[in-house]
């Protein structure tokens, strides 16, 4: 059954811009009304004139109260500009002007993964004191939530870019990016298999190898009452590596260091949908 279209000044619409595909949602409030998908286009231009149609199909010409866009990147929240994004060729995107030029509502910009761990926190009760959420698909990112809220000094966080040592990772000196041997990219080149697609144990114990090298040094510095795991390959989690990498965290983490639960994120798709509208309604009503 469909849910009835009644827009309000309330109406928010968040966009979650993935590296292959896009999705816009429009929200009442924190009630999901409707949502589109497109595949998303490497060149900005086009990107934009994908997603210009769509969001005046959500808003039927109507102000929204905002527009929330979560970006698989590192931003310039001040200017609104998608400065790199890891997957995407964009490089100096100024998204917030360019949509500037069709919409005068305010227009919020966060990286993905912080509005994928704002929105899992949020639904945890109670919230907790530092929520680490970490998406393991194509990359890994990170976002680390304090009492439900992304504070902007740790908003750049990118644990994915760790430098790790990782006799094995295929570098030269033995030191490699967290991401570049324990994300699903990783995966898929040294098996030529999709998370979706593995049912060897060994490899999802290889999988928990990989994830706890950073798990390791995050733990301890950041002491996070519970790490979410989210993303393409975290969808799997619970069913395949989480035994695995609970029981090598409890053997490798200092003895005075307390591991903290390690759950699966409950919303797959639309956790950063949610976090969008989270993120606006906090923007907009303080």
């Amino acid at each position: 059954m469909s849910i009835p279209i009644v827009y309000t000044d309330r109406m928010i619409i968040a966009v979650d811009i993935g590296g292959t595909k896009t999705l816009v949602a429009s929200f009442d409030g924190l009630t999901l009304l409707k949502e589109t998908r497109f595949v998303t286009n490497s060149d900005t231009e086009a990107f934009l004139a994908d997603l210009l149609p769509v969001l005046r199909e959500h808003t039927e010409s109507q102000m929204p109260a905002a527009i929330c866009l979560a970006v698989p990147g590192i931003l310039n929240l001040r200017s609104g500009t998608v400065v790199r994004c890891g997957n995407l060729p964009w490089e100096n995107f100024g998204l917030r002007s360019a949509l500037a030029q069709h919409f005068t509502c305010p227009i919020y910009l966060e990286n993905d993964a912080n509005l994928a761990g704002l929105s899992e926190a949020r639904a945890l009760s109670p919230v907790p004191r530092l929520c680490l959420y970490l998406t393991v698909s194509t990359g890994i990112g990170s976002g680390i939530i304090v009492k439900g809220k992304i504070i902007s000094a740790l908003s750049g966080s990118e644990a994915g870019w760790m430098t790790l040592r990782r006799p094995d990772a295929g570098s030269d000196n033995g030191f490699a990016a967290w991401q570049s041997y324990a994300s699903g990219k990783a995966l898929h080149a040294r098996t030529d298999q999709l998370a979706s697609d593995i049912t060897d144990q060994k490899v999802w114990r290889d999988i928990a190898e990989r994830v706890s090298d950073g798990l390791l040094a995050l733990i301890p510095a950041l002491q996070p009452d519970v790490i979410i795991i989210g993303g393409g390959v975290g969808t799997h989690f619970t069913e395949h590596w989480r035994d695995a990498l609970t029981d090598i965290m409890k053997e490798r983490l200092p003895a005075y260091i307390d591991l903290p639960p390690i759950e699966q994120a409950q919303h797959a798709e639309e956790a950063v949908l949610y976090g969008c509208c989270y993120y606006a309604e906090d923007k907009l009503h303080g």
